[in-house]
Order: structure tokens, then sequence, then C-alpha cells
């Protein structure tokens, strides 16, 4: 009985001289014949196999599964950079093949793995692999810092911007504003100043008929990753870090894009999801019995009330508590100031308070892992002191990313009543947002039947 073989494919990064998985199988085919080998099964994957390559090679995990069920005599690849390109994945192979018998064959010749001579030349051929992989990404990083130092765009075009070329080499020589994309850039930053959620902005765009650079519809995460990506504002991001000015133009001023970024972890910390509808007091309504979050609700004759949500303390009428927090609204919004009230950046006076009480329960914490590193604490005991302390953390820091958030709308020296009447819910929520830190709703007067203003207390946060 002739062995059984499977062949083992993969795509070839090598530009000069490699061989496309058709051609390795071709080649591994031929082997097969001259030897007399059973052709069980061809595998391919597309992904690299060095330990630099993102993602995983499904091809290779069956590969790996099927060596020890008896069924294979001998592993047939093109070379061994094909299998891989890591000396501890040789390794892994190497042992495997061994424990159960099977031999490996690349370049016209077959091993034997139990073999000392044959395990020291295939572990030297992986050894090179290996090498030459980490050259290979040297070579690519190089290239990549170097572009990135000298603000040259990376990757494929972003949309925005249209690519010139040298007319005759074809090589790229960098990027201009597209001249169409990069006004609906614009609009969309100045949509999401102007107080309009990334899934408002997305539908309007799908409803103007406008596409991706790939021609597909707008979703949220393409919005909202339009709105935190700095090239922009012509900024040069390299491995997830800014490293310097772009060499193309700015679609976006610098500050505009900050003012996004400061509004976008704002808006993140707040949790305002997005909903059909948005409601007025979504993320400052209170609770003044417990301290709970107010959320709208509408009971089976459809009136709609606000309520608290963690002990179901108070309750208000939507529509009037609404228009009384709306009318309170106009009123600052008529006053002098409103303008540096609505777009300042300044931190609210709390964010340092809890900044710094952030920082000393993560001293807290660390102290602890430090006794426990020392054999002074328990496992038990340090897990009670994390399971106090980082919620505490984590409630500090959400504090601490509270700032102000800006808000570009145009507030009218007359008739801010009228006008305030012709924003969108999405609108005023968020100028709501940007004026209240809470609107705490008192547990009504026992018998009370009327809404009472005096129960509804305001807290400014600027």
């Amino acid at each position: 009985m002739g062995s059984r073989a499977l062949i083992y494919t993969r795509v070839s990064e090598d530009r000069s001289g490699g061989r496309s998985p058709k051609e390795q199988e071709a080649e591994a085919r031929q082997v097969c014949e001259r030897q007399g080998w059973e052709v069980l099964e061809v595998v391919t994957d597309s992904v690299g196999a060095s330990r630099h390559s993102k993602g995983s090679r499904p091809g290779w995990a069956r590969v790996l599964t099927m060596l020890p069920t008896g069924e294979v005599d001998v592993i047939v690849t093109w070379e061994a950079s094909r299998a891989q390109r890591d000396l501890a994945a040789y390794a892994s192979l190497r042992d495997l093949c061994a424990r159960h018998g099977v031999r490996w064959s690349y370049k016209g010749r077959t091993y034997d793995l139990a073999s000392s001579g044959d395990r020291f030349t295939t572990g030297l051929d992986g050894l090179l692999a290996e090498r030459e992989s980490d050259e290979i990404s040297d070579r690519v990083r190089r290239a990549m810092r170097a572009s990135a130092a000298q603000g040259r765009p990376p990757g494929r075009r972003l949309y925005g911007y249209e690519r010139t070329y040298d007319a005759t080499t074809g090589r790229l020589l960098g990027q201009e504003a597209h001249p169409h994309e990069a006004s609906v850039v614009r609009s969309v930053f100045a949509s999401y100043l102007g107080g309009k959620g990334v899934r408002t902005i997305a539908r309007e765009l799908n409803d103007a008929g406008e596409t991706t650079g790939t021609g597909a519809q707008w979703a949220d995460t393409q919005v909202r990753r339009m709105l935190s990506n700095p090239a922009y504002a012509a900024r040069r991001v390299h491995r997830g870090e800014v490293v310097g000015d772009a060499a193309w133009p700015a679609l976006v001023p610098v500050d505009t894009f900050d003012r996004v970024q400061v509004r976008l972890a704002a808006v993140a910390t707040r949790g305002t999801r997005q909903t059909g509808t948005a409601r007025l007091l979504t993320g400052v309504g209170r609770c003044g019995k417990c301290g709970g979050r107010l959320h709208a609700l509408h009971d089976r004759r459809g009136r709609k009330f606000y309520e608290c949500r963690d002990g179901y303390c108070v309750a208000r009428d939507l529509a009037k508590l609404d228009a009384f927090v709306g009318s309170v609204v106009v009123a600052r919004l008529s006053l002098p100031d409103v303008t540096e009230a609505l777009h300042g950046t300044e931190p609210d006076a709390g964010i340092e308070e809890a900044r710094t009480k952030g920082q000393a329960l993560q001293a807290q914490l660390d102290d602890a892992v430090d006794q426990f590193t020392a054999g002074n604490l328990t496992a038990s005991t340090l897990a009670k002191v994390e399971a106090q302390l980082l919620p505490r953390i984590a409630e500090a820091e959400q504090e601490a990313r509270r700032a102000l958030v800006p808000i570009e709308v145009d507030v009218p020296t007359a008739d801010v009543a009228g006008w305030w009447e012709t924003l969108t819910g999405e609108v005023r929520r968020e100028v709501v947002a940007v004026l209240l830190s809470a609107v705490v709703i008192l547990p009504a007067k026992r018998g009370s039947r009327t809404f009472d203003p005096a129960s509804v207390v305001i807290e400014w946060r600027r």
C-alpha cells in the first residue's frame, strides 16, 4: 500500500520568486506521482506563516489536527517556509511528525523527522526561513516609518482625498482634496459639532445618495471612524500614534478636529444610546431621592413619563417636564454669554478632583499588588481588594473624562423660544447636555396631582 500524502500550499509574499498556491500544488502533485503517493487532500491558506503575520491560518490548523490521526504518512509542501517561518512553529511541527511517524517532503526531498540528521537539516531551513521573515518585516517597518516621518499618505486612498501620481513612472506623489468628497467630510464634522449624532449623520448621507469610498452605504461606525481620524486635520499617524504633520492638505482645521474629539469622548462617557427618539433629559435626568438615572417610559394608555429606573422613587409627565426644562434653557440661551457657554471646552471644576481620586485609588491597588508579590497578601485578599477598588477607579476615570461638550449652534439674538422650537429633539438634547449637569426630580408632595416646578432642581454645568 502506497503512502498517503497531504499537500499544503500557502500564498507567497515573495514577489520576486514566489509560487502561487496553484503552482505549488502542481509541483507537489508531481512529487507525489513520482513517489507513488496517494493525495488525500490539498489544504490552502492565504495568510502569512511568520509571527509578524496578522490573522490565523485555518488550513494549517486543519493540517495539525490531521497529522495525529494516522491517516497521513507524509506532508508535502513546496518549500520549508510554506509550512512555517517561525522557529517555534517548526519545532511544534517537527515533534508532531516525529511522534506520529509522519514524514515531510519539500524541494523534492523527503525527511524523516525522527532522524537526528533530518531534524538538523530541516531545523536549519526553519531558522533560515525565520530570519528571512524577520528581514522582510524589518524592511517593511523601516519603509513605513520613513513614509510616516515624511508625512506621505499610507495604505489605500482615504475618503475625501484623491491621489496624485507621476505621469511617467506612476509613482505616488501625494494626495489632494477630492472635489466632492472633501465637502462631504467638512459637512460631517460641522453636523457633529452642531449636535447631530453619528447615526443621524449616516442616515442623512445615505438619503442624499452619498456612498463611502468603496461604494457602500454609510453606517455609524464609518462616520465615527471619519470623525476620529487625525488625517483629516493633516496629522500623520503611525502605529496608532500621531507622529507629525502630514504632507497633504487638512480638510478640517486642527481646532475643529480637537473639539470633535472632546465631543466624541464626552458623548461616549455619557453613554447616550442612539435611538429613534431623542429624549431631552437622557443622560442628565436624576432622581432626587436615590440619585438614580431617569428613563423615559409610556403606559398602556400612551402616556409618556420619566421614571427613576433604579428605585422607581419618582416619576413625572414627560411633556410637562420637557417643556419646563426647555423654558429654563431658552432663558439661559437668551443671556449675553451664551456663545461662550456653548462653545467652551474647559473642564468642569470637579474633573480634577475626580482625576486625583482615581489616581489615589489606583495607587492603593498598586500597593496591594506589590504586597501580594512580596508574599504579604493572599490571593483571596487581593481579589477582594480588586473587587472593591476597580469599580471605584472606573467610576472616577469616567467622571474625569466628562469635559464640557462643545456644540456649534448659532443662537439668534431675538426670538430664542421660536428658534428652540425649530430644533430637532436630538440637537435640543445636546444643548441640554452642554448646559446642564443634572436635572434632579424631587419626590412630589403627598396628594399632588399637578406638575410642580419647585420639585425640579436644575444643576448648571456652566
